[in-house]
């Protein structure tokens, strides 16, 4: 779906479809992520849900501006492939792009705030977004009181009219729970409630538990299986998300269970843990955060096993690569991201709310259940105002959310979650990865960003045993990922050559 407005004004407006239809804003608990574009007068203004968790994007085309709700087609309507090399260097080490970035110079993810084009030029709220003042009062046993009512409430106001239609993806975690049991409180059983096995190369006890909470609330519950082809996976996925996530390869199998049911509303347990456990509260964190030292907030969250690490990249990437992706590049692009973050009460759990959980994690069900409705009930206004205003202090016990969920329902407090077992079989998710690149097609062998002397013989060496395989598992991801984003700027490329300049016919707006 693309909107494009010719340089001269808004009165030459032409669009391909539209984003999902604004059915109420965060302003309503029955809300979930939403986009909308319509004309008014001489400008296009396109308006996105409060924290703009729906995946928009908007890049110079021609003498005009598009928008589109994937990168790709923005680079296929003729925006420029250059890449943002700071950007990129930023994800190799996070795993998640900040503020608005992609992998594109030219594309930009629509803010929060929305934006306005007046004669070609856009206009943008410059404001930095206002997740509420901490309220210091609060004590611990008043906010799992008050929390709870709170989310019952909201899910008593956004139950879908079909149940029959609805998805519920279950883990063994706490988000998903805690919308099962109040969902079943309310006699309210989705028509497929699902979890996804992940096989014997990782722990696979999320599926495990999730049956047995459906045994426990008398619901159907459906077993996906794991993949076998995760090296397909990591470049579906990738193309999927327009190469704006290092994760989510793990869903694919499920994917294809959603396509084959008639799922019309999908509910996301998005932000419960960020907003409700204490996630991201270290103590040896606080100290650089505090002094805005970049550097030692990039290497904290790097240790925490997000992104790719430094020395893997020094030795898959071509020394050319390097030096355009370096971690001072990267340093720099997160210290300019942190700025405004700084002094914010709990600051750093919000920047990363604003950067992963928004631009990384809120796409997921999106993308993965098109076109279906998500739910979000963690971030309506009543539950999400109130938890940002949560002080530090109660947060960090920990246990916060466990304690909301035991309180509300009772019964079930004594049925464990999923923990972060050992893989049984390790080596054979790395081994199948890199089959899989020796059976893809062979223009990965000639990427400039990889050093192929390195690369080359220990991929057929992976290919053929699980102890090889297993040296080579911190690669192989980031291998599919530099392999798709090679392949959105070849297409990139291609569609410049078919499409220039770009011809779109002129529609009326509404």
């Amino acid at each position: 779906m693309y909107c494009w407005v010719q340089g001269g004004g808004a009165t030459s407006v032409c669009w391909r479809g539209t984003p999902e239809a604004r059915f109420g804003a965060f302003d309503r608990p029955q809300a979930g992520p939403w986009a909308h574009w319509y004309r008014q007068g001489e400008a296009l203004c396109v308006e996105l849900d409060r924290y703009g968790l729906y995946p928009l994007f908007h890049a110079s085309v021609g003498d005009g501006i598009a928008v589109a709700d994937s990168v790709a087609e923005l680079l296929a309507l003729g925006a420029s492939n250059e890449t943002d090399d700071d950007a990129i260097a930023a994800f190799l080490r996070l795993g998640f792009f900040v503020g608005e970035d992609t992998a594109f110079a030219a594309v930009r993810a629509v803010p929060a705030g929305g934006l306005r084009v007046v004669r070609g030029r856009i206009l943008l709220d410059p404001a930095p977004p206002d997740l509420g003042e901490v309220s210091p009062g609060l004590d611990y046993d008043t906010v799992v009181v008050e929390a709870g009512e709170r989310f019952r409430s909201v899910l008593a106001g956004c139950l879908p009219g079909d149940a029959g239609t609805t998805a519920l993806p279950l883990s063994g975690g706490r988000d998903s729970r805690h919308i099962a049991l109040e969902l079943h409180r309310l006699d309210f059983e989705p028509g497929l409630v699902f979890s996804q096995h992940m096989g014997a190369a990782q722990s696979d006890t999320d599926a495990l538990v999730a049956r047995r909470v459906c045994e426990r609330l008398g619901w159907r519950f459906t077993g996906v299986s794991a993949t076998r082809t995760p090296w397909h996976d990591e470049i579906a996925k990738n193309r999927r998300f327009d190469c704006l996530s290092d994760e989510h390869a793990w869903f694919e199998p499920s994917v294809a269970l959603l396509r084959r049911h008639d799922v019309r509303t999908v509910f996301d347990g998005l932000a419960g843990d960020v907003l409700c456990k204490a996630t991201w509260l270290h103590e040896d964190w606080k100290a650089p955060w505090c002094r805005g030292d970049a550097d030692a907030v990039l290497g904290l969250l790097n240790a925490q096993g997000y992104g790719a690490r430094e020395w893997s990249l020094a030795r898959l990437l071509a020394p050319q690569a390097l030096t355009r992706w370096s971690r001072g590049r990267a340093v720099g692009r997160l210290a300019r991201a942190i700025r405004s973050w700084r002094e914010q009460a709990r600051g750093m759990e919000r920047f990363l709310f604003w950067s992963r959980t928004r631009r990384e994690i809120a796409p997921f069900l999106q993308r993965n259940t098109a076109p279906a409705r998500v739910l979000t009930p963690f971030l309506a206004p009543d539950f999400a105002d109130y938890m940002f205003g949560v002080p530090e202090s109660v947060i960090a016990r920990g246990d916060l959310h466990d304690r909301i969920i035991g309180r509300a329902n009772p019964a079930l407090a004594s049925l464990g979650f999923a923990e972060n077992l050992p893989p049984r079989a390790p080596g054979l998710h790395a081994r199948s990865m890199a089959r899989g690149i020796l059976a893809s097609p062979p223009e990965w062998q000639s990427n400039p960003a990889f050093k192929r002397s390195w690369l080359l013989p220990r991929v057929l060496a992976a290919s053929l045993s699980s102890r090889h395989a297993l040296q080579m598992q911190p690669y192989l991801r980031w291998i599919a990922w530099l392999v798709s984003l090679e392949a959105m700027r070849g297409s990139a490329r291609e569609s410049a050559r078919a499409v220039a300049p770009v011809q779109l016919p002129e529609v009326a707006m509404n």
